[in-house]
């Protein structure tokens, strides 16, 4: 997906949501759209990396790292 589809498809996203273009509150639902992809993509990574386990709740992602004594 294209950077100018991504974007269309987040406005879309967020024009559903009832946000009106050119105002802060449709900044903001793009922001979080954007900021959610990105720490999707952190976590999806770190677990690969670190073969941590991903735990997915309430939309949002967490990963806990296993300590070693």
């Amino acid at each position: 997906m294209t950077p100018e589809e991504r974007r269309a498809l987040d406005n879309q996203t967020c024009s559903s949501y009832g946000f009106r273009r050119g105002t802060d509150a449709f900044a903001n639902c793009l922001l979080n759209l954007d900021l959610d992809r990105r720490a999707a993509s952190r976590a999806q990574f770190e677990q690969m990396q670190f073969n941590t386990p991903l735990i997915i709740y309430d939309n949002r992602y967490r990963y806990y790292r296993h300590r070693r004594w």
